[in-house]
């Protein structure tokens, strides 16, 4: 599923078909590329997705972004990523 608005911002009792896209065509026409309020939602019967024994695997790209308050937004991902190589 491909929400249409960042889920924080979601009133509630609003129905899915306002939070979701409800079919290839309407996805189409409403998905921008780029657009960090729109999330990919993966739901499974159990709601749990399990990722089994091996560790995950997070790949962190560099858009060459920044944050609203100037920093980078890469830098600062790595960082929580990776907290212990940061600390004194």
């Amino acid at each position: 599923m491909v929400t249409k608005e960042n889920p924080a911002n979601w009133r509630y009792g609003e129905p899915d078909t306002e939070h979701y896209f409800g079919s290839l065509a309407e996805l189409e026409a409403g998905y921008s590329f780029g657009n960090f309020k729109q999330h990919i939602v993966i739901r499974t019967p159990t709601g749990v997705l399990p990722f089994g024994v091996d560790p995950v695997v997070i790949k962190l790209d560099d858009p060459k972004r920044s944050l609203p308050d100037g920093s980078n937004a890469y830098a600062t991902a790595f960082m929580k990523l990776h907290p212990t190589l940061f600390t004194k």
